[in-house]
């Protein structure tokens, strides 16, 4: 297993927090959701997720 580093800014770490808190997930939980999502083939069906829930971070 590996670990990834990413900057946010503060606003996005927030927003992330929010999402995070509201869905009862943590905020690694979240983010390993919305890329697992992103990796899934197009032609496969998603499961449905808390990440389909949410709108896309700006």
């Amino acid at each position: 297993m590996n670990t990834i580093a990413i900057a946010l800014s503060d606003e996005r770490l927030l927003k992330l927090q929010k999402l995070a808190n509201g869905l009862n997930v943590s905020i690694e939980e979240l983010v390993l959701i919305g890329i697992e999502n992103l990796l899934l083939p197009r032609t496969k069906c998603r499961k449905r997720s808390p990440i389909d829930r949410v709108s896309v971070l700006h």
